[in-house]
C-alpha cells in the first residue's frame, strides 16, 4: 500500500484530500499541518509520495518540496 503524506494548514482541506485518496483503497494517508510536522514525520516513516498546500505557517509548500527533494530524492 502506498503512504501519501498531505501537507496542508487546513484541517477541512487535509481531510478533504485524505478522503478522496482512501476512497480509492490503494492509499495509506498520513497528515501534518505545516512543512516542519511534515519533515519531523518524515523522519519517522518517508511516504511515497507528499501532497503540500503552498502557502502555509513555519515553512511554505515550496520550501518544503526543497528540503524533501534534498534529503528524499526518491519522494
Amino acid at each position: 500500500m502506498k503512504i501519501v503524506l498531505v501537507v496542508d494548514d487546513s484541517q477541512v482541506d487535509r481531510r478533504l484530500v485524505g478522503g478522496l485518496l482512501q476512497r480509492t483503497g490503494e492509499y495509506q494517508i498520513i497528515y501534518a499541518t505545516n512543512g516542519k510536522q511534515a519533515l519531523e514525520s518524515m523522519e519517522l516513516d518517508v511516504p511515497d509520495v507528499v501532497l503540500t498546500d503552498l502557502h502555509m505557517p513555519e515553512m511554505n509548500g515550496l520550501e518544503l518540496v526543497e528540503n524533501v527533494k534534498s534529503s528524499y530524492p526518491l519522494v
